[in-house]
């Protein structure tokens, strides 16, 4: 008896101890998110990311107040010799910021630390061909790690937000990777609401996966870019590029694909360009 007594105890102290937490950071991101952007900052967005400038004046208060969190939230460093400042953190974090408006975040929780690279960087990656295994190098412009790092080519980073209509923005791509993984692995199927949204999800992505596999093969061009084709994985990134940068072509080819993001994301970027 008395060891289920200390059993419950310790459980309604484990239990408001989280609830403690919870509360405690929502109250910050509270007052985070009630904070407006300086004038010198809205200037940068509006110079550096026209996507902000399309996005009607809910959403671009919405996306200030998300980027006041991330910014507070998020660790910055540098990977070879480069000098991040506020600028650069503002940029990353305003394009990271568009997969979470409209809808209930808790901010990339699985993202502690953000690497910034000069520009293209090589990394290792490992080759499994006819039975070896050889460590090759690898040009990237960013990955994403479940465990908790996003690495970025800044000069992409840079080049992908300036250009808000080229359907390519690294940034979009690595954070779309994890909303993916956080079911636990890379599969292209973000966390969803119920299992009947899971089935429709996979109905939709896997038939457009395949189509752009087929077109892929054939050299028939489309707007989801070809690296899509690569796995599951990539498809859902690469169409997230293609859903903000892209959506008046998206909707029109391939309208089914472009509702079930619109469902997901919660936003319609169509309007915005329109």
């Amino acid at each position: 008896m008395t060891l289920i007594i200390i059993s419950i105890i310790a459980t309604v102290v484990w239990c408001y101890v989280l609830w403690g937490k919870a509360y405690f950071i929502e109250n910050s991101r509270n007052k985070l998110r009630a904070k407006p952007l300086t004038t010198e900052q809205l200037l940068v967005l509006s110079r550096t990311m026209p996507l902000y400038s399309r996005l009607p004046k809910s959403l671009q208060v919405q996306l200030c107040g998300h980027i006041q969190v991330f910014l507070a939230e998020k660790q910055f460093s540098a990977g070879g010799e480069l000098t991040i400042n506020d600028n650069m953190r503002l940029l990353i974090a305003a394009n990271a910021c568009l997969l979470l408006l409209n809808r209930h975040s808790n901010y990339f929780t699985n993202v502690k630390s953000i690497v910034l690279y000069p520009s293209a960087y090589r990394a290792k990656q490992t080759s499994h061909q006819h039975g070896t295994v050889a460590q090759v190098d690898q040009i990237r412009l960013g990955e994403s790690w479940p465990w908790g790092t996003i690495v970025l080519s800044w000069s992409d980073s840079l080049q992908g937000s300036a250009n808000e209509e080229d359907g390519h923005n690294v940034i979009l791509h690595e954070f779309a990777h994890q909303l993916d993984q956080q079911n636990g692995g890379a599969t292209g199927t973000p966390k969803l609401s119920d299992k009947n949204s899971y089935k429709h999800w996979h109905g939709i992505f896997s038939e457009e996966y395949n189509t752009l596999r087929k077109k892929v093969c054939a050299q028939k061009r489309s707007v989801i870019d070809a690296y899509g084709a690569t796995n599951e994985a990539e498809f859902f990134a690469v169409v997230t590029e293609t859903f903000f940068e892209r959506p008046l072509e998206l909707r029109q080819q391939h309208p089914a694909l472009y509702e079930t993001l619109y469902q997901y994301y919660q936003v319609d970027p169509v309007s915005w360009f329109e």
